[in-house]
């Protein structure tokens, strides 16, 4: 397909566009054209120079596809169109660059690279794998790399001290964290550790997480842009920070504009706080087996909180008068708010397995979190309201007759006193029944209360 002399310095894909409109049929052209597209979208410019395009050049086409969504097969079709059509701007004299460049299509082109989205990097920066502390160091090492836009690992074993000092919060963190919870720092591990062993691990990592496809040390990149877009970054953003906003040898297209390095650090910003933010938050448990204060006590003591951890916590005042067993029979006596990061609330959960409930998100393990005007409105009703968090008691049990369901009576003890009711059926405990209260209005309250704190309207 002599479309143009072997002497051409650079290749316009407008002109070359044409050429194949005029020349390929119709069915053969439209594959042909969205191939010269992809090119023009992978360069960035309107043309590109010919020198340029060398074996990696073509192998960063082909990943370029892959992490835009296209199948393998797709990819190496596409890369097959692109040796086709480039084939005549080498000519005779350049015949050995052309084979260097383009060859045998490698494998690596068409290896397939698989972008995890957001809810999957959630999953795995909480993920423990059976605590099996090799996956977790791999799993850090990784996430440095995609907080980074898809640092390559050379770039980060090298830049580490760089990353500690002027890294994201959550890149800085993670680097605190590797010392104190694994006992040898990153950079250490990271000198011992070798590309094919990152890649080995990462791709068991990604089975152990559920995964839907292979993890790998490009699926950093690939996360990246995928996240970025999720979060609503711009795509001259993402390719700027990814750094395939611009392809050496590409002639820079007309009217592109530059991303500043404040709007990189921004975007770098918002996706590592869509999956780790690390402002504290209020979340809730449940108790089982310890009181909130010797739970407290526990999770200080159990090796989960460094040092640079920030944790507080809040338990509802007890009403006087109730001692021992009797809170954790009060409204709210078993429960315990604390306050950390998300990550550290996931941590506790897992360090203190089921002596306590960590209320989730619907369908997740992701602990729920209170907020902080909410939380602190709540304290200050607990401060002026304990006496009504308390559950009442009679100080004798009456069982309750049958005969008295659907008749008025009037709550004389208990949080409900003096208020009117109707009885509606007895309950599973023979010595209480359920009602309903109309009070606050409109407002129907129903409640089981025990017999003897009812008084009968004659």
């Amino acid at each position: 397909m002599d479309i143009s002399p072997s002497t051409c310095d650079s290749v316009i894909f407008s002109m070359l566009v044409r050429e194949v409109s005029k020349k390929k049929k119709a069915s053969s052209a439209r594959l042909y054209i969205a191939t010269i597209k992809r090119l023009e979208e992978y360069c960035g410019s309107s043309e590109v120079v010919i020198d340029s395009v060398d074996s990696e050049f073509v192998s960063g086409f082909g990943r370029f596809l892959l992490q835009k969504g296209l199948k393998a097969t797709s990819v190496k079709q596409m890369t097959m169109i692109f040796r086709a059509l480039f084939r005549p701007f080498f000519g005779k004299d350049r015949l050995t660059l052309f084979e260097e460049a383009f060859g045998e299509i490698d494998s690596s082109v068409v290896k397939s690279v698989w972008a995890p989205g957001l809810e999957d990097f959630k999953r795995l920066v909480s993920e423990n794998f059976g605590n099996r502390q090799y996956f977790e160091k791999i799993r850090d090492i990784f996430m440095l790399s995609f907080y980074d836009g898809g640092a390559t690992f050379d770039e980060i074993r090298t830049g580490i001290d760089k990353i500690e000092r002027a890294g994201l919060p959550q890149q800085i963190y993670i680097i605190k964290r590797f010392s104190h919870r694994h006992g040898v720092s990153a950079e250490k591990f990271l000198s011992n550790l070798t590309v094919h062993e990152f890649e080995s691990a990462l791709g068991s990592i990604g089975y152990l997480s559920g995964m839907k496809g292979r993890l790998g040390e490009e699926s950093a990149v690939a996360g990246w842009k995928k996240v970025a877009m999720q979060c609503g970054i711009s795509e001259e953003t993402i390719m700027a920070v990814t750094g395939n906003g611009h392809v050496p040898g590409c002639l820079s297209q007309p009217g592109h504009m530059a991303v500043s390095e404040q709007d990189k650090s921004r975007a770098k910003k918002i996706v590592a706080d869509a999956i780790v933010p690390l402002s504290p938050r209020w979340h809730v448990m449940r108790c089982y087996k310890e009181s909130p204060k010797d739970t407290e006590a526990a999770i200080r003591s159990a090796g989960v909180l460094a040092d640079f951890d920030f944790f507080e916590t809040f338990a509802v005042p007890v009403s006087k008068g109730l001692s021992g067993k009797d809170i954790g029979m009060s409204l709210l006596g078993s429960t315990l708010f604390f306050n950390c990061t998300p990550e550290k609330a996931a941590e506790i959960k897992s360090a203190l397995g089921k002596s306590v409930y960590v209320y989730s998100l619907p369908g997740t393990v992701v602990p729920a979190h209170v907020s902080e005007s909410e939380m602190r409105t709540f304290m200050l009703l607990c401060d002026v309201g304990t006496d009504v968090i308390a559950r009442h008691f009679p100080d004798y049990e009456i069982p309750a007759p049958e005969n008295f369901i659907g008749k008025k009576a009037r709550i004389v003890s208990g949080n409900f006193e003096g208020l009117l009711c109707d009885v509606v059926r007895r309950s599973d405990n023979e010595y209480k029944v359920f009602v309903d209260i109309k009070a606050f209005g409109n407002i129907k309250v129903s409640g089981n209360v025990p017999y003897a704190f009812l008084k009968f309207e004659s």
